[in-house]
């Protein structure tokens, strides 16, 4: 989502048959319009231990640092994924505090072990020799949100909070509501890139 006219907005990259550099005109255009992820985004993280001591996991909490209502502009979608084994949770953050809900949509991960792709139920344990991935799946339609994930642990009596975040910086999502145009980026040779209003 981006708050540029849409005549600079929809200057979308065209796919050349090469994904890195697909994916390095994309970045450039997010760059160049200040663009911000819009109505979903994942976020995938692994845990691990330090040592052979185990960890157990005991939850996890989507939390709201900053909530704007969302802002007028393009919304521009990129079609494109892949599959990943990651226990899977989703939070909806139209909702205060945010409202998560365990899922699975099978089409994520058509190609993977069906144990390898499960929605999450705590606890879990890990430790330096097993480790754990998880998919927060956040969205929204209504806000300009920015947040983090406190996950919950204990370990040899002890018990903490480990914030993630987006490189010392919370996540940043945009709702779609207020959007006036639609524009679709197809990286696939053959298809063009097309706007629309909403």
């Amino acid at each position: 989502m981006t708050a540029q006219p849409l005549e600079k907005a929809s200057r979308l990259p065209v796919f050349d048959g090469n994904w890195d550099s697909w994916n390095d005109k994309w970045q450039q255009w997010v760059n160049t319009v200040q663009a911000v992820p819009a109505s979903g985004l994942a976020i995938d993280f692994t845990v691990q231990g330090t040592s052979d001591a185990e960890v157990t996991l005991t939850g996890l909490e989507v939390r709201v640092t900053a909530r704007r209502p969302a802002f007028s502009g393009v919304h521009v979608g990129d079609m494109g994924a892949g599959d990943t084994p990651y226990r899977f949770v989703s939070a909806d953050l139209d909702v205060a505090p945010p409202k998560l809900t365990d899922f699975f949509d099978p089409t994520f991960g058509q190609r993977m072990p069906p144990n390898q792709l499960r929605p999450i139920q705590f606890p879990y344990q890990v430790k330096i020799s097993d480790a754990e991935s998880f998919e927060v799946h956040a969205s929204t339609r209504l806000c300009d949100c920015e947040f983090v994930i406190d996950l919950t642990w204990s370990a040899l009596g002890r018990k903490g909070t480990t914030t993630i975040d987006n490189k010392g910086k919370p996540f940043h999502i945009a709702g779609t509501s207020a959007a006036t145009d639609y524009c679709v980026a197809l990286p696939y040779e053959g298809h063009e890139n097309s706007c629309r209003p909403v």
